[in-house]
């Protein structure tokens, strides 16, 4: 599945679903995001996903 959307600025972004491939970018991707803000309810180190559990 692919959606494309247009932002306000008229930008597009394209939305596109996950694939087994992405599971290690994805976990990643969210230990970086846990480590940039306090607005989560894990840590980095809190967040213990494998490839596998994706």
């Amino acid at each position: 599945m692919t959606k494309t959307c247009l932002l306000k600025n008229g930008e597009e972004y394209t939305l596109c679903q996950l694939q087994e491939t992405d599971a290690e970018k994805l976990l990643l991707y969210t230990k970086k995001v846990a480590g940039e803000t306090n607005n989560l309810t894990f840590s980095p180190d809190e967040f213990t996903a494998s490839v596998d559990d994706e």
